[in-house]
């Protein structure tokens, strides 16, 4: 039925197609054909085969493990969702496509190690793909990397442009020195990280130790745009949570969730009064010291809301920060951004 349909659409340039619940889709003979889209969750197909010379972009969202054919499409765009392809299966796939330039794999729960390599592609995410283990990646004229809500991965990267990375310790990982090191190494990927976002959960041990952190990874933490952060933290561990935060990356803004479940609100009390009054007597046997030593000042911003559906937000720009400890028990909701001022070393620069 599909071949009798589509052998009647000769100029058809844009295909969807979506739960027909089929075994097979077979998809040739259309020489106008530059987009395809295939939408199926029935759990039926078992293979897609494409013979398309003109086709520039593909979607899949599927459940199943099945068999991909596209030899013949010089695709520029691709998006696998929930596909569950091997390491094997997804690296011959993608090597199919020597022409692709934008790449997205979401929900792909098969993969545990990531290999791409490419000097045509330009924008890759890698997004809830939640057994990988380790990516390497070289694609030296990429233009934007983004990795949402994976595990840490063992990475070899060469991609040199913007990232934006969003980590937590969901998947089995205790806030501890170790996970703050991991995300670290992995953030030496790049020199042009614009924004961290973590979520840190302390529902299981958490600790962190500067001297062990150093002797593991004596480099200097990156510089980066924004690290985001949503804190579910109690009060004790705060101290571990920020030197283990700014032991990771050096954030020229630091931003502060606030949700009703969140810790955020007392650690911004908390955080303020500790930039503050910084004491930088504690690491001076050490040739690269802690943040205290580094840090020059802050200033308080953002916004808060007094419900999540708050119309009129109490913007912090420019806000007494005598009013900020009121202000935070009046208004449960928002973000507070503390714009950071470094001063690095000359070796650093």
């Amino acid at each position: 039925m599909l071949q009798k349909l589509m052998s009647r659409c000769s100029l058809l340039e844009d295909l969807h197609l979506s739960c027909l619940a089929l075994k097979h889709i077979y998809v040739s003979k259309l020489h106008k054909l530059k987009i395809i889209s295939i939408r199926e969750l029935a759990h039926e197909l078992q293979s897609v085969q494409i013979v398309v010379p003109s086709l520039e972009q593909f979607s899949l969202n599927c459940k199943e493990s099945i068999l991909i054919d596209m030899v013949e499409c010089p695709l520029m765009v691709l998006k696998l969702k929930r596909v569950l392809l091997t390491d094997h299966e997804f690296r011959v796939l993608i090597s199919s496509f020597p022409l692709l330039e934008d790449l997205k794999v979401i929900f792909c729960l098969h993969l545990k190690r990531i290999t791409i390599s490419s000097n045509l592609l330009k924008n890759l995410s890698i997004s809830f793909c939640y057994k990988l283990m380790a990516i390497d990646i070289d694609a030296p004229n990429l233009l934007s990397f983004c990795y949402l809500d994976n595990p840490i991965p063992v990475s070899s990267m060469n991609v040199p442009c913007p990232w934006k990375v969003e980590l937590s310790n969901n998947y089995g990982d205790d806030p501890d020195t170790q996970w703050y090191i991991k995300i670290k190494e992995f953030l030496t990927g790049s020199n042009q990280i614009e924004d961290v976002i973590l979520t840190v959960d302390t529902s299981k041990r958490y600790s962190f130790n500067f001297d062990e952190c150093r002797e593991s990874s004596p480099s200097f933490p990156r510089e980066i745009g924004n690290l985001y952060v949503t804190i579910y933290v109690a009060y004790y561990h705060y101290a571990a949570l920020l030197d283990g935060l700014l032991e990771v990356c050096y954030p020229r803004t630091l931003s502060v969730s606030l949700y009703e479940r969140s810790f955020g609100s007392s650690f911004i009390e908390w955080l303020y009064e500790k930039l503050m009054n910084v004491d930088a007597s504690c690491c001076d046997s050490h040739d690269i010291k802690c943040w205290r030593h580094y840090l020059k000042d802050f200033k308080i911003g953002g916004f808060l809301m007094s419900h999540p559906e708050d119309q009129n937000p109490l913007c912090l720009d420019n806000f007494s920060v005598d009013n900020l400890e009121d202000a935070l028990r009046q208004y449960r909701n928002g973000i507070v951004r503390i714009p950071l001022n470094w001063r690095f070393p000359e070796f650093y620069k």
